[in-house]
């Protein structure tokens, strides 16, 4: 076999190995890419999380709305319980944040008569 010869093989081995190696890299960013939308459709199907408060003595969160008003309704949190969320500059009992206030005001009266 000529120099040439063995060049030109070395070369071709080199084109196959470029080749495959660029296509290899194309399909893990294409497989890291399909995981990296999936994960952030699934974060945008849930509910924001900013609540925390003090159940038990102990801070505890970040709590979407849907998750406090649970708590609440299974007396975990009360009206005399700390909430806190950003922009609060400090924390203050549940039934001094605004927000929050609804959730303990469910007592419904009585239908009217006719």
């Amino acid at each position: 076999m000529s120099d040439s010869n063995l060049s030109i093989e070395k070369m071709v081995e080199m084109a196959m190995g470029f080749s495959m190696g660029s296509l290899f890299a194309k399909s893990m960013n294409d497989a890291y890419a399909n995981s990296a939308a999936r994960v952030n459709n699934d974060q945008l199907n849930q509910p924001p999380r900013f609540l925390h408060a003090i159940i038990d003595g102990k801070q505890q969160g970040p709590f979407s709305e849907g998750e406090v008003l649970a708590l609440i309704q299974q007396g975990s949190i009360t009206q005399d319980s700390y909430i806190w969320k950003p922009g609060m500059p400090e924390w203050k009992r549940a039934s001094e944040v605004d927000q929050m206030k609804p959730s303990f005001n469910t007592q419904v009266p009585e239908p009217p008569k006719e």
